[in-house]
């Protein structure tokens, strides 16, 4: 799961640890070298961003599109206080 907020792994980390999910933090831009990492990746790949220019540009980035889940506060919120 490549992920655009900081943060936001943190509070997804318990979660992924669980379902063994690899999350990738693109501190808002999406690299070469994260490009490249998604489109070699033999696992699926999915983009966790929020609804902003920047994370539409990192949605529209990748060479083979890849789903983008939209961030909503209110439910990780709550996961960050169960963790």
């Amino acid at each position: 799961m490549v992920i655009e907020k900081e943060g936001i792994a943190d509070i997804v980390a318990a979660y992924a640890h669980r379902y063994c999910v690899a999350l990738v933090h693109t501190q808002g831009r999406l690299t070469e070298y994260g490009n490249d990492l998604i489109e070699e990746s033999s696992s699926p790949v999915v983009i966790l961003t929020d609804y902003d220019a920047y994370g539409m540009q990192i949605a529209e980035a990748t060479i083979n599109k890849i789903p983008r889940i939209g961030i909503v506060c209110a439910p990780l919120m709550a996961m960050e206080q169960r963790y």
